[in-house]
């Protein structure tokens, strides 16, 4: 329990208001100290984003605004720094964390671990904020606004910042009071390597940001305003994407090279996915506050022209309502359509809209557009709607038109006007030698093209080498025989089943010779393990599979008398969450093969791994982050 509550002073830096207390209190053990701010035996004091901030309000009146953790978190700590550029979900995972007792999922949130950035263990002062503060409140505090990574010069004193190292004994052990900073040894002044200026307007910026933190903004606005400002500047190319050598070209140009290496963001020309790629391009991993306030200067020259730029919200097909493009509707050309669904192509990156009007006409184009014309294109006709068939059932039962006109009216292909013909029922009406589109049924698609030749092709093997096994097979026609795997897997086993050796089949009245038929079985069953783990679409190890495809059915229920064949398939059968690890594994290898960038939704999307475990998910997370 608190022998009495602090007031913080302003931009006081949460840990300093502990300290205070810690002095005033009369505490001899910081222990003591931390069991009276959180109620908790063992709290750690963590500087820079403390945690447990929940137990230390409730030590304040309940209507006071000291009462409220999200008052001492933006006005008491930097998190006010990280708020505009972090994703919403992670401010919310955040500060529920400093709340409560979580504090080891704090840095990892604002992706300060993975930024490499600034990590510096210090405090930083101003001899002239100590000697003001003195003269104001009668005593010495930390700033917050101090602490940012970056933060080099004192903007209201135009005078360096000096920096403390925290010695390693006592980062996690006590606050530091400003009084034993101030007559350290260990106080010095930062060398900011001849870059006053640049620091001078970087720290500038921070106290803006810090001042007007964009306490309702996030790191998606801030993509909009960045794209907004790139694409009026020239960086963005009619197809929407980002000119990266000019971009680079010209941020070289604007900061120098050694100003960006004592704050850890020098980036090299060759680089193609440095972090001001990343920014340009969206990225979803979390990026230093520092570099995106290095971005905004470079693109914006003015932190103010950012924060008071209107929310813009990029839409790569302009803003609603679009044309209806259906050429047989009364609103052809007419702008009526209000839903666009907008995804990205998967091969070039660019985005792809599909938009939909109430007469039922889909259509879809690549993005983005880049003059007026481009919304009256149409890359493909998803769906023609019930105002077109309308029209094709008119001209089919009332005009007696020949295909080839109603083709032209219709805007459509000759064997379009037949498919739908078909669909509706008034094929026998057309007078015409087109045959209809084969359906979507994959035995009717195939059948005549590939599965009697692929079947030729496995009968001549066979017949060819009779002594082949099904390994052997695969491999002389790797092409037809997974074909015919997928899709008549009863002809190829019956096949190869009456090829295969009767080795495995036991004569009547002849006794089993166990032993030898283990040998036997595990030798075909280490077979058929590599033969599965070849496949190129992956399948997962089980006695069932294996089972069939060394046509011993009893695999399962004569383990008992089979050891050794138990035995290796203890060892390689997979559960479903060692089939998902192999699965991502093989991903990752053929990603790493072909030098592609490993992101966790690739993977996921790849492998097909939707549904996952949370090993199996925390594994992704691992392998990304290496």
């Amino acid at each position: 329990m608190l022998n009495f509550t602090p007031i913080p002073y302003p931009d006081e830096l949460l840990s300093n208001i502990f300290s205070r207390y810690h002095k005033m209190s009369g505490n001899i053990s910081y222990f003591h100290t931390l069991e009276d701010l959180f109620g908790i035996k063992g709290a750690i004091a963590a500087i820079d984003f403390p945690s447990k901030l929940t137990n230390f309000c409730s030590h304040y009146p309940e209507l006071s605004k000291y009462n409220d953790e999200e008052y001492f978190i933006y006005e008491h700590t930097i998190f006010s720094i990280f708020k505009p550029f972090i994703p919403e979900n992670r401010a919310s995972k955040v500060i529920n964390a400093m709340k409560n007792n979580e504090g080891k999922a704090i840095n990892m949130s604002l992706g300060i671990m993975a930024a490499g950035i600034c990590k510096s263990k210090s405090l930083k002062v101003c001899s002239s904020c100590i000697e003001e503060d003195k003269e104001l409140y009668g005593e010495a505090y930390i700033h917050r606004t101090h602490q940012v990574p970056g933060y080099n010069v004192c903007v209201k004193h135009n005078q360096i910042m000096s920096e403390f190292f925290i010695p390693y004994d006592k980062s996690y052990a006590k606050y530091i009071h400003i009084d034993e900073i101030s007559k350290s040894e260990l106080l010095v002044q930062i060398d900011l390597n001849c870059y006053f200026k640049e620091f001078y307007e970087l720290s500038k910026d921070i106290e803006i940001i810090n001042t007007n933190y964009l306490k309702n903004s996030n790191v998606l606005n801030s993509y909009d305003r960045y794209y907004y400002m790139l694409n009026k500047k020239g960086y963005v190319t009619p197809k929407g994407r980002i000119k990266r050598k000019k971009l680079y070209h010209d941020f070289m140009i604007f900061y120098p090279d050694g100003f960006l290496s004592i704050l850890d963001s020098k980036i090299e020309e060759k680089d193609e996915e440095s972090w001001v790629y990343r920014i340009a391009y969206r990225d979803k991993q979390v990026i230093h506050p520092i570099r995106h306030l290095l971005f905004i200067k470079f693109l914006f020259t003015d932190i103010y022209d950012f924060i008071n730029l209107e929310e813009v919200k990029y839409h790569p097909f302009g803003n609603k309502p679009w044309p209806c493009l259906n050429p047989v509707a009364e609103h052809y050309k007419e702008n009526i359509v209000e839903i666009c669904e907008i995804t990205t192509d998967s091969k070039t990156g660019r985005p792809v809209g599909k938009f939909t009007c109430n007469c039922g006409f889909i259509y879809s184009r690549r993005g983005p557009d880049s003059v007026e014309n481009d919304r009256y294109r149409i890359g493909n006709k998803k769906q023609f709607g019930h105002i077109w068939e309308q029209k094709l059932k008119d001209l089919i039962i009332n005009k007696n038109c020949s295909v080839k006109k109603m083709s032209r009216e219709l805007y459509c292909d000759e064997k379009t006007v037949v498919k739908y013909a078909n669909k509706l029922g008034l094929l026998d009406l057309l007078k015409t030698n087109i045959k209809p589109y084969p359906t979507k049924n994959t035995e009717c698609k195939y059948h005549a093209y590939l599965s009697e030749p692929y079947k030729d092709e496995i009968l001549k093997l066979l017949k060819e080498f009779p002594q082949y096994s099904r390994t052997q097979i695969r491999k002389k026609a790797e092409k037809e025989y997974h074909w015919l795997y997928k899709y008549r897997r009863n002809w190829l086993e019956s096949k190869l089943l009456k090829s295969s050796n009767s080795e495995s089949k036991r004569m009547p009245n002849s006794k089993v010779n166990w032993e030898e038929r283990d040998r036997k079985i595990n030798e075909k069953v280490k077979i058929a393990i590599d033969e599965i783990k070849g496949f190129k679409k992956p399948m997962r190890l089980t006695i069932g599979l294996i089972s069939k495809i060394i046509n011993y059915s009893p695999l399962r229920e004569k383990l008992d008398k089979l050891p050794n064949t138990k035995i290796t398939l203890e060892t390689n059968v997979e559960s479903i969450e060692d089939f998902h690890i192999r699965k991502m594994i093989i991903i990752v290898d053929d990603l790493r093969e072909k030098d592609k960038k490993i992101t966790k939704s690739k993977i996921i999307e790849l492998a097909g791994l939707s549904r996952r475990s949370e090993k199996v998910n925390q594994l992704i997370i691992d392998t990304v982050e290496l």
